[in-house]
């Protein structure tokens, strides 16, 4: 009986070595409405704003990332123009081209190495043409779900993108890790700024286009699906074409996740409206993690997962939507070098 109980113990201890060697905490980080606030200059009152600017979350992002093995940066749109740096670009580039090589703010996001990001709608306030060659300087895949060339009759960046990843699970095994990006913009943007839009891009309403997207993602190998929205939350009915999609696109079974902006909220916040399908306290809508972080740099919002690896899949345990706690840990040198270059 003894050599039995000793047996099934071993048992036991080795099926939970095997289960804890492949849980893996996930985190992804979310800018959103910069609109070239990349410091914390006021240049409306001439001083230092201790509010705003990309520029005070860099210490944070950098020590995040120390602490979590698995972290990954985006940005959910409206970064080249809202401000005077950003509006001065806009007018060097319109007096003449030639002499606009990369967006101060592009920079600054090759700097802290994002991962992937998705334009906004005030993105395209200067035409198509300066937002791809804006975009053109990045150091990261852009990507665009329901927005074509309507010359060419394809998408004017991939509507969706798979990131093959490493990531180390707690007790420091690699496993391979497939996460796919959606991005959406509202097809208001058209009528914003039909002049300069109109006989180049057609826009699509944005939860079709997440349907279509997340669905060939999924079939691409996507273990998680993760959609980048500059699109708020609205909770009333459905209509084709709605401007605020957020809240509809967490219900979308294929999607795991929504970092989304536009609407300059932060979420989860205390300000939320209160409603059954939205939980401030997890930062969860349709119990999947979201996050929004406001406007000019405020916040930085984060998605956590933590996910088991079971017969070859990827299980989602818990997951998680919230806003960083900014930290007083200095931004590294050479990224602020980097972000000057």
């Amino acid at each position: 009986m003894k050599r039995i109980f000793l047996g099934s113990l071993l048992i036991s201890v080795l099926i939970s070595s095997s289960y804890a060697d492949n849980l893996v905490e996930v985190n992804i980080l979310s800018t959103s409405d910069i609109h070239s606030f990349i410091s914390d200059d006021n240049y409306y009152s001439n001083t230092k704003s201790e509010n705003y600017g990309l520029i005070s979350w860099i210490g944070t992002i950098e020590k995040f990332r120390r602490d979590h093995k698995n972290t990954y940066l985006v940005d959910t749109g409206d970064l080249l123009s809202g401000n005077p740096i950003g509006n001065h670009v806009i007018k060097r580039y319109n007096q003449n081209d030639a002499y606009y090589n990369i967006s101060p703010i592009i920079c600054s996001l090759n700097a802290l190495n994002y991962d992937v990001a998705t334009p906004g709608n005030h993105d395209f306030d200067n035409g198509v043409d300066f937002l791809k060659k804006s975009y053109s300087g990045a150091n990261f895949p852009v990507v665009l779900s329901n927005v074509i060339d309507k010359e060419k009759q394809e998408s004017l960046y991939p509507e969706y993108i798979i990131k093959e990843k490493n990531v180390i699970d707690d007790v420091g095994k690699n496993h391979l890790l497939k996460i796919a990006y959606i991005g959406l913009v509202p097809p208001q943007t058209m009528l914003f700024n039909k002049s300069k839009l109109e006989n180049k891009i057609i826009f699509f309403d944005m939860l079709e286009s997440a349907n279509s997207a997340a669905d060939k993602a999924r079939k691409d190998g996507a273990d998680l699906v993760i959609a980048l929205s500059h699109s708020g939350i609205d909770v009333s009915p459905i209509e084709y074409g709605m401007e605020n999609v957020a809240y509809y696109l967490a219900r979308n079974p294929n999607i795991d996740g929504v970092l989304f902006g536009h609407t300059h909220e932060i979420f989860p916040s205390k300000k939320t409206i209160a409603h059954e399908n939205i939980n401030i306290e997890s930062g969860k809508i349709f119990d999947k993690p979201a996050a929004q972080p406001g406007k000019w740099g405020e916040s930085v919002s984060a998605i956590t997962f933590n996910l088991e690896k079971k017969n070859g899949q990827w299980l989602i345990k818990s997951s998680k939507g919230y806003q960083l706690e900014k930290s007083d840990v200095p931004a590294a040198e050479n990224t602020i070098k980097r972000g000057g270059e």
